[in-house]
């Protein structure tokens, strides 16, 4: 979602722009502001980079500081592993509830876990139908759906 912020209501030399985690290269804000905004943010040391960006399909390569499209996710799910983990990534996993648009998490405060690792063996407290999701900077988001038995 871009988010125009309050200005003149004329913005000549209006331009798109994208706050990152300058760590990480995450995008966290997208905006549509006037070009002196920006400029303003960059002269303040505020990590922003001029272009149109989306938090879910891109982020920042931190050397070039350029906007890159999101890869597929290389995660598999064997059996209960998960595989080909990008690293770092996050995991989160929830109880999955039904919605006319299939399966979504329901997400629990306390399925929230940081992978270090390529693998990631999966266990759950009981029976039932899992999401487990997986999210690393620069790559798209993946969900794997899966039931767990006792």
């Amino acid at each position: 979602m871009t988010e125009t912020l309050p200005g003149p209501t004329m913005m000549l030399g209006a331009v798109d722009a994208c706050r990152y985690d300058p760590t990480t290269g995450e995008i966290v804000g997208v905006y549509h502001v006037a070009q002196a905004q920006v400029l303003t943010w960059i002269a303040n040391g505020e990590p922003v980079i001029t272009g149109s960006g989306s938090l879910d399909k891109h982020w920042v390569d931190l050397p070039t500081k350029a906007l890159r499209d999101k890869d597929p996710c290389p995660a598999t799910l064997d059996g209960m592993v998960l595989r080909d983990l990008p690293v770092p990534c996050h995991l989160q996993i929830g109880m999955a509830v039904d919605t006319p648009r299939g399966p979504a998490l329901l997400h629990d405060p306390a399925g929230h876990y940081d992978c270090d690792d390529g693998t990631a063996e999966l266990s759950f407290p009981s029976p039932g139908r899992y999401i487990v999701e997986v999210t690393s900077v620069g790559f798209l988001t993946q969900q794997f759906v899966l039931d767990a038995t006792a």
